[in-house]
C-alpha cells in the first residue's frame, strides 16, 4: 500500500504559490488589531512626549555682506586690514567664514557681557548658569545660514521667551558689526604706531648712508668729477695708448727690417745689391747710379785700351772711389737704422708703461665704482622704503578717521509669534509612521512565529499533503446545534464547501472506490466530528446511502452532536449485546444512518484491533454505499492508525490558526507509518472575514446565505 495516499492525484498540477503582496495583505489583515494597538500606543506615547516638551521660539535678523567697504578716498588709500574679500569670486568663502564667526564662542561671550546676561534671571529660565556655561548655552542657540545666490546672512536665535529671542539676536548682529569695525580700527591704530616708529628708524639709517656716500666721494676725489667721467677718461686714455703702442711696435719692426737689409748689403758687394724701398736712402741710390755710370765708362775704355792705359787706370780709380763711398754710405745707413730701432724700442717701453698705469687706474676706479654703487643702492633703497613708509603712514591715518564697514543690518528681528519647536505635525506624522511600521513589523513577527496551519499553501508546501477544501467559520445562531449547520442550512457557504470537498473526494476515488472513509484530526477540538457529520449529510443529499459511524470509543461525541439518547452502539455490537440492525439508527435526513459508539469500554484499542471490528465494518460496507467513520485524534492515540488500515481512505481535518504544523506533520507521519491512504486535508474554521485563505476557497462565500431554510431536522427519526 506504499504510495497509495497519492493515488488519483499524481497528475494534478503543482499548487500555485500565493503572491507575496497578497500574502502580506493577508497577514496584515489577520493581525490588524496588533497593528492598530501598536499605532495607538505610539500615538499615545507621542502625545505624552509632546505635552512635556517646552515651546521654543526663534527670532531671525538679516545682514548684508559687501565684497569691500566704501572707498571714501578712492582706490589709492587702503585699510591696513581688509574687512571684505575684495573680490567677488572669493565671496562665498568669506560668507562661510562669517557664518563661523557669528556662531563662535568669542562673539557669544562678547554679547553675553554686552547685554549683561550673566546675572539676568529672566533670560535664563532654566536656572542661572556660570559665565562659561552662559557662553556655551548662548552659542548653542545661534544659527547662521547664507541665503542662496545672495550676499545675505540670516542669523537666528532660539529661546523659550519670544522677547528674549529678539533681544538676543538684535544684540548679536550689533555686536558682530561693531566687532568687525573694531578689528579694522585696532589694526589701523597699531599699524600707524608701528609705521611711525619704522619711519624714524629709516630716517636715521638713510642719513647714515648719505653721510657715508659723501665721505666716500670726498676721499676718492669724486666731488668735482663724477666717477662715470673718470671711468670714461681712463677708458679713452687706454684706447689711445693701445693704439700708440701698436703703432710704435709696427714702426720698430719696420726699422729693424731696414737695418737687416742694410746689413745684408754691407756683407754683400754694395755695387751688386740694389737698395730697395726699405732702405729709403737717396744718396745710396745716387752712388749706385754713379757707380754704374763709372763702370760703363770703364768698360768702354777697357774696350778701347789696355788695362795699363792711364785712362783705364784713372777710370778704375774712380770706380773704386765710388765703391768706397757706397760702403761708407751703407755703414752710415746701418747705424742710422739701428739708432731708429733703439729709439722705437724706447718709445714702446714708455708707451707700454703708460698703458699699464692706465689699466691699473681703471681697475682702481672699477673697485671704487663697486663700492660706490653699493653705497648708492643702499641709500636709494632706504630712500624708497622711507618714502613708502611715509606714504603708507599718511594713508593709514586717513583711513582710521573714516568709519566704514562692509557689513550692515538689512532687517532686525521681528517678535516671533509661533514656536518652531516642537514640530507637532511633523513629529506626529513621524511618530505615526514609525508606530505603524513597528506595528507592521510586529504583525509580520507574529505571523513568522505562528506555527499554526492557516492556509492552503501551508498544507501543500510545508506539510506536503493534498488539499481537499476548506470549511468557513460558522457563527452559531441562538438554539442551533453547530454540528448540524450544513443539514439545517443546505444553501449556506459551509454546505457548498462540503459539496466541493465531496466532489474532490469523488475525483480522488476514481482509481479505487471510497467505500469506507475515515475522518480524523491531529488533536481534539479541531472539528472532525462536525466535518464527519457535514460530509455524511452532503453524500446523503447526493442520493447515496450513508452510514455515519462514531469510532471514538474513548470520548464519543456524535451522540451529543446529533442530540440522541440511545445507549446502543458500536461497542454493543462488538460485545454481542446487540445486533447491528439494532445499533444502526436512521436520521431525519434521507439516506443518512448513524452508528453511535455505545457504552464506553475499558479497552477501546483491543476492541478496535479485534477481528470482530473488521467484520462489523465489512457488513456495514455491504449494506451502505458510503461508510464515514468519525475517529479519535491521530496524535494522542493509536486508534486512527488502526482504523486507517480498515478503510479505503483517510481525511485529515485541521483547524485554521489552531492546529500547529508539527501536530499536523505528526498525524501525517502516524498515518503513513501504517501505509494509510491519506486522501487529503480539510482546513476547518477558516475565518473569511480576516482575509483570503489560500486560493479558490477564500472567495464566493457571500453568494450563499447562512439563513437558507432548512430542508428538515437532523434529529433522530422515531423507530417504529
Amino acid at each position: 500500500m506504499a504510495g497509495r495516499e497519492h493515488m488519483g492525484r499524481e497528475d494534478a498540477p503543482a499548487p500555485e504559490r500565493e503572491p507575496e503582496f497578497q500574502r502580506y495583505v493577508r497577514i496584515l489583515t489577520q493581525q490588524r488589531w496588533a497593528v492598530f494597538f501598536t499605532l495607538a500606543v505610539g500615538l499615545a506615547v507621542f502625545a505624552l512626549w509632546a505635552s512635556r516638551q517646552p515651546k521654543v521660539y526663534q527670532a531671525s535678523a538679516t545682514i548684508v555682506v559687501d565684497a569691500s567697504p566704501p572707498q571714501v578716498f578712492g582706490a589709492e588709500v587702503r585699510d591696513v586690514v581688509q574687512v571684505g574679500p575684495g573680490q567677488y569670486f572669493a565671496m562665498q568663502d568669506y560668507i562661510q567664514t562669517q557664518r563661523r564667526v557669528l556662531t563662535s564662542d568669542s562673539l557669544a561671550r562678547r554679547v553675553v557681557k554686552r547685554l549683561n546676561l550673566e546675572g539676568d534671571a529672566e533670560f535664563w529660565v532654566d536656572g542661572m548658569p556660570t559665565a562659561e556655561e552662559a557662553m556655551q548655552q548662548f552659542a548653542g542657540s545661534i544659527t547662521a545660514e547664507a541665503v542662496m545666490d545672495t550676499q545675505v546672512i540670516t542669523v537666528s536665535f532660539r529661546h523659550r521667551v519670544p522677547a528674549q529671542a529678539k533681544r538676543a539676536v538684535d544684540g548679536l548682529v550689533d555686536a558682530y558689526i561693531d566687532s568687525n569695525l573694531e578689528v579694522r580700527d585696532t589694526s589701523n591704530v597699531s599699524a600707524s604706531r608701528w609705521l611711525a616708529d619704522e619711519a624714524d628708524d629709516m630716517r636715521k639709517r638713510l642719513n647714515d648712508r648719505e653721510v657715508a656716500l659723501y665721505d666716500f666721494k670726498r676721499k676718492n676725489d669724486l666731488l668735482s668729477v663724477s666717477l662715470e667721467d673718470k671711468i670714461n677718461n681712463v677708458s679713452r686714455q687706454i684706447d689711445k695708448l693701445s693704439d700708440a703702442l701698436t703703432e710704435i711696435r709696427l714702426r720698430k719692426v719696420a726699422r729693424a727690417s731696414e737695418a737687416g737689409e742694410l746689413t745684408k748689403m754691407m756683407d754683400a758687394d754694395p755695387t751688386v745689391v740694389v737698395p730697395n724701398a726699405a732702405t729709403g736712402s737717396e744718396s745710396l741710390s745716387g752712388l749706385k747710379q754713379n757707380l754704374a755710370e763709372e763702370e760703363r765708362k770703364l768698360s768702354e775704355l777697357q774696350a778701347r785700351y789696355e788695362d795699363a792705359h792711364p785712362l783705364v787706370r784713372q777710370q778704375s780709380a774712380k770706380v773704386r772711389s765710388v765703391q768706397a763711398a757706397m760702403r761708407r754710405e751703407v755703414t752710415l745707413q746701418i747705424r742710422g737704422a739701428q739708432a731708429r730701432t733703439n729709439e722705437a724700442s724706447e718709445q714702446e717701453r714708455k708707451i707700454y708703461a703708460q698703458l699699464e698705469a692706465a689699466k691699473q687706474e681703471g681697475l682702481r676706479i672699477t673697485r671704487l665704482e663697486i663700492e660706490y654703487n653699493k653705497l648708492k643702492r643702499e641709500s636709494d633703497a632706504l630712500g624708497k622704503q622711507y618714502a613708502m613708509v611715509q606714504a603708507r603712514t599718511k594713508e593709514t591715518e586717513l583711513a582710521s578717521k573714516v568709519k566704514v564697514n562692509n557689513l550692515h543690518v538689512l532687517d532686525y528681528a521681528r517678535l516671533p509669534g509661533a514656536p518652531i519647536s516642537p514640530h507637532l505635525v511633523r513629529a506626529g506624522l513621524v511618530a505615526g509612521l514609525l508606530s505603524l511600521l513597528l506595528g507592521v513589523l510586529i504583525a509580520l513577527a507574529i505571523d513568522a512565529l505562528d506555527r499554526t496551519v492557516k492556509t492552503q499553501e501551508d498544507l501543500e508546501t510545508k506539510l506536503g499533503v493534498p488539499f481537499l477544501g476548506a470549511l468557513p467559520h460558522i457563527a452559531p445562531e441562538a438554539g442551533e446545534r453547530l454540528d448540524l449547520h450544513v443539514a439545517n442550512h443546505p444553501q449556506s457557504a459551509a454546505a457548498e464547501c462540503c459539496r466541493l470537498i465531496r466532489t474532490n473526494l469523488l475525483f480522488t476515488g476514481l482509481s479505487r472506490p471510497l467505500k469506507r472513509l475515515l475522518v480524523t484530526s491531529p488533536v481534539a477540538r479541531e472539528g472532525k466530528t462536525m466535518t464527519s457529520i457535514s460530509l455524511a449529510v452532503v453524500f446523503a443529499q447526493a442520493g447515496q446511502k450513508v452510514l455515519l459511524v462514531d469510532s471514538d470509543l474513548r470520548r464519543p461525541r456524535l451522540k451529543s452532536a446529533l442530540g440522541l439518547s440511545e445507549e446502543v452502539g458500536l461497542t454493543s455490537v462488538l460485545l454481542d449485546t446487540a445486533s447491528l440492525d439494532q445499533a444502526i439508527l436512521p436520521t431525519a435526513i434521507p439516506n443518512l444512518f448513524v452508528l453511535l459508539s455505545g457504552p464506553v469500554p475499558p479497552n477501546p484499542a483491543e476492541l478496535i484491533e479485534g477481528q470482530r471490528f473488521r467484520e462489523v465494518l465489512e457488513k456495514c460496507g455491504e449494506r451502505f454505499e458510503r461508510v464515514i467513520i468519525d475517529s479519535p485524534p491521530a496524535v494522542p492515540v493509536a486508534d486512527p492508525a488502526i482504523l486507517a488500515s480498515y478503510c479505503d481512505g483517510v481525511v485529515l481535518v485541521v483547524r485554521a490558526g489552531k492546529t500547529h504544523q508539527e501536530q499536523a506533520a505528526r498525524a501525517r507521519r502516524n498515518l503513513r507509518d501504517v501505509d494509510a491512504r491519506l486522501l487529503g486535508v480539510v482546513l476547518n474554521d477558516v475565518n473569511t472575514a480576516r482575509g483570503g485563505y489560500g486560493y479558490g476557497y477564500g472567495y464566493g462565500y457571500g453568494y450563499y446565505t447562512s439563513k437558507s431554510p432548512a430542508k428538515g431536522s437532523a434529529g433522530r427519526r422515531a423507530v417504529g
